[in-house]
């Protein structure tokens, strides 16, 4: 789905209208969106926001969205409902379309915990791997310092993640647990993690490493990534054109060798807590 320059505001005049991009954070709901529609046969759309062009902050994105960020909803089945934040939109669409709680839970304890791990997501992983990405990707030369910190950050909190994962299938839940909105919310990002220097690969985090794969394998999950479109550093895609295109993993060794500079001068140490 191509961005389109020109959108002015909703299309849609029944079911969830989605406002989003092709970032990690964009897909979290639109993972959801997709195993709510195989599940109990929802009805969604999608409206690709450009943020290279600023139409998130055009004054009818606006009037959605006053934060002037991707994700945000219009529930046009629920008298054209507004709500934007991914973690929000995530935990509104459970309670008014998850009637079987497949994703969310019943008891109490669990969706304390559910909430629990979003919110250490929004608090956590999401900030310290989006710096990571920024500095890593765009800034490596200008601040060693920061670039190895937010790496290192993000590392750590892989390690809380692969530590949760010990004996589970799944974040939350009863015994090895159960697939919830928990997982979704952090795969989305773990899926990027590549493009945050985090290696290419994940077998410093085996549980983490076994979690992602299982979940990526959902159907629903792959055409969640492809709502509103496909990212190309999404992690497969990333590591496969490292191996396929010269030019392109000389780069990437740049950037990898400027990280382990400033990893050697600041003499990091990786910590999992």
């Amino acid at each position: 789905m191509a961005a389109n320059p020109k959108l002015n505001g909703c299309k849609a005049t029944s079911g969830i209208e989605i406002f989003t991009f092709a970032t990690p954070n964009g897909y979290r709901p639109t993972i959801l969106l997709e195993e709510l529609k195989d599940a109990y046969g929802l009805k969604y759309s999608a409206q690709c926001i450009n943020l290279g062009d600023k139409t998130h902050k055009e004054p009818w994105y606006l009037e959605i969205c006053p934060n002037g960020k991707i994700p945000a909803i219009v529930d046009h089945d629920n008298g054209d409902f507004r709500l934007f934040e991914s973690a929000a939109i995530m935990n509104y669409l459970c309670r008014m379309y998850d009637t079987n709680h497949m994703f969310y839970f019943v008891d109490f304890k669990d969706s304390t915990l559910a909430d629990q791990w979003l919110f250490w997501h929004v608090g956590d992983m999401l900030p310290t791997q989006s710096y990571a990405h920024q500095f890593f990707r765009s800034l490596p030369e200008s601040d060693a310092f920061a670039t190895q910190k937010f790496v290192g950050e993000a590392a750590r909190s892989y390690g809380v993640l692969n530590s949760a994962l010990e004996g589970r299938d799944y974040l939350v839940g009863p015994n090895r647990g159960t697939y919830s909105i928990a997982d979704i919310a952090n795969f989305a990002f773990v899926n990027f993690s590549g493009s945050a220097g985090l290696g290419r690969d994940l077998k410093m985090w085996p549980n983490v490493e076994r979690w992602w794969k299982a979940i990526y394998a959902r159907p629903a999950v792959k055409r969640g990534l492809k709502t509103p479109m496909e990212n190309p550093i999404e992690n497969y895609t990333l590591w496969k054109k490292i191996e396929e295109d010269e030019e392109f993993k000389q780069k990437e060794e740049e950037l990898e060798a400027h990280l382990k500079k400033g990893q050697e001068q600041y003499k990091y140490v990786y910590q999992s807590v």
